[in-house]
């Protein structure tokens, strides 16, 4: 399961359609076989791990009916698994699928009840609390820059921060949410340019280095959230520049996400000709 994860984080998802399906077997039958118990829990916890991959595995190719079906299963077994923070993680998801219709609003009641399962968890203080918490509010902070309100984001981004500090460090494998200074830099930039603070976002972006073990999927998408950026100020080069860069780093992950085909979209119409690697971004995508 953990190798599956491994695989989520790093966009491969060649090897997660062809392994995953017979693990999920295997996890249910552990757990209808299991007693209740401890044992039965942990076989319930890499089940809903398990769901989580399908998860996103189903939601990056666009396949959003079964994205959302894995994501109900995700959270039926984190109950059985009695993890308050399995179940917060679930949420942060359910907003990202909101957000992707355009509501916001319903987004932001939903990271409110993942909150309130975080402060269910024993240790509220532990890094897996202040992991996930962190993961809720960097997720706010995007739903409040979709509404275009500059001080929500500001304040989710301000308890984001504090959580990242209290860490002390980048935590990429903690409930696989990849929390952490960095996470939140990136964030920064993110937000930014959803609120259209094109220069604020390559201000931010100058500082922000990706450490050697930072999930391919969350650099490939700072590229993507930079070709969008450069398209928005006509800086058609440095764009597909970054357009490049996010195939070369997350090629799977790039290939599918929506922002690339709508950056190359806006590239191709602005240009009576377009170049050589900006077709050839076009053609890789399916345009």
């Amino acid at each position: 399961m953990e190798k599956l994860c491994v695989g989520a984080c790093a966009a491969e998802y060649k090897g997660i359609g062809s392994k995953l399906p017979g693990l999920l077997g295997e996890l249910t039958t552990a757990v209808s076989l299991l007693p209740q118990g401890a044992e039965r829990q942990q076989a319930a916890a890499s089940l809903s791990w398990a769901y989580w991959v399908a998860y996103e595995f189903a939601y990056r190719l666009g396949y959003h009916q079964l994205a959302m079906i894995a994501l109900e299963r995700m959270g039926w077994m984190a109950e059985q698994a009695q993890d308050p923070l399995l179940l917060a993680l679930r949420l942060s998801k359910r907003s990202s699928m909101l957000l992707r219709r355009g509501n916001y609003q319903m987004a932001l009641k939903v990271l409110e009840r993942g909150h309130q399962l975080v402060e269910q968890y024993d240790a509220r203080k532990s890094v897996p609390s202040l992991t996930v918490s962190g993961t809720l509010y960097l997720a706010g902070a995007i739903a409040a820059a979709q509404a275009k309100n500059k001080d929500a984001v500001d304040g989710h981004l301000d308890l984001a921060r504090q959580a990242a500090k209290q860490i002390g460090r980048d935590v990429p494998r903690v409930y696989w949410a990849s929390f952490g200074p960095t996470n939140v830099a990136h964030f920064d930039v993110a937000t930014a340019v959803e609120l259209g603070n094109l220069g604020d976002a390559l201000k931010s972006a100058r500082t922000l280095h990706f450490p050697a073990d930072h999930p391919k999927m969350r650099i490939g998408r700072y590229h993507i959230e930079m070709a969008r950026a450069y398209a928005q100020m006509g800086k058609a080069e440095a764009a597909e520049g970054s357009l490049h860069r996010a195939r070369e780093i997350a090629p799977q992950h790039a290939r599918y996400h929506p922002l690339m085909r709508e950056t190359i979209a806006v590239l191709v119409r602005r240009q009576r000709r377009a170049p050589q690697g900006l077709s050839s971004l076009a053609a890789w995508v399916g345009m």
